[in-house]
């Protein structure tokens, strides 16, 4: 990023390449989530805080979802509500059981 000279005392103008910008304002909309919490005042969790919390991979989140687990929409975010996806997946396992048995 680079700064250009101010128009006026009280201005400054920076330019920046496409991938600095998208980095920028992915930070700036990471930032607002954190305090977004679901009904129960959980705070919502994003595939990569997921992924740590059930000790697996991001893309198995991925495969999760696909595959039925419960999400919510911020955009095009996925996010997640803990204790559903724990619920989910002891449903999930159960049916195997059953089926399996």
């Amino acid at each position: 990023m680079a700064e250009r000279p101010a128009v006026n005392d009280n201005e400054r103008v920076f330019t920046m390449t496409r991938a600095e910008l998208e980095s920028l304002v992915s930070r700036a909309v990471g930032q607002a989530f954190i305090g977004i919490t679901d009904e129960r005042g959980g705070r919502l969790l994003d595939r990569n805080e997921l992924a740590l919390r059930l000790s697996c991979s991001a893309g198995h989140v991925d495969k999760m979802r696909r595959d039925g687990m419960p999400c919510l929409y911020l955009g095009d975010s996925p996010r997640f509500v803990f204790a559903d996806c724990v619920r989910w997946l002891s449903e999930c396992s159960g049916a195997a059981r059953r089926v399996g048995a």
